[in-house]
Parts: structure tokens; sequence; C-alpha cells
């Protein structure tokens, strides 16, 4: 916010500010800038941890997928041995 334009104003319009009516309008400028931010700040780190929940919810997903996958992998391979090892030995089981 430019001062010099609303000191101006204030002139033009009546009397003019004293030092403290302008430091005082500064200071009341500065609180509602620091409220504003500390607001957006909030915001932000609200946002922040939802998205962090949210990938993390993605994460736990993918970690269960990779579990099933492991798991169906894992029995792929054992029935492929157990069929190596009964065709080897001539045990099949479609007999």
């Amino acid at each position: 916010m430019d001062w010099s334009t609303i000191v101006e104003f204030f002139t033009k319009r009546g009397r003019p500010l004293s030092k403290d009516e302008i430091l005082k309008l500064k200071e009341e400028d500065r609180r509602e800038k620091e409220a504003v931010d500390a607001k957006n700040r909030a915001e932000e780190d609200a946002e922040r941890r939802r998205n962090n929940r949210i990938v993390g919810d993605l994460e736990e997903e993918e970690d269960f997928e990779a579990f099933e996958l492991r798991q169906k992998a894992e029995q792929t391979v054992k029935d492929q041995e157990q069929a190596e090892y009964d065709k080897k030995h001539g045990n099949n089981a479609n007999d």
C-alpha cells in the first residue's frame, strides 16, 4: 500500500494526518497482512497434510497390491516347480 497516497488523500480531504495516525494506520495494515499471511499458511499446511494423507493412503494401496502380486508370483513359481517335479518323477496329477 502506498502510504504517501493515503496521506495525500487525507490531507486533501481535511486535516493532515499526524505522525501518530500514520504510524497507527501502518501498524494496522501490518497486523492485517500478518493475519492474512497466517491464515494462508494454515490453509497451505492443512492442504499439505491432506495431500500427505492421500499419498500415504495410495502408498498403502500400492504396498498391498505389491504384496498380492508377490504372493501370486510365489504361488506360480511353486506351481511350476511342482509341475516340473511331477513331470520329472512321473507323478502326473492328471492320471
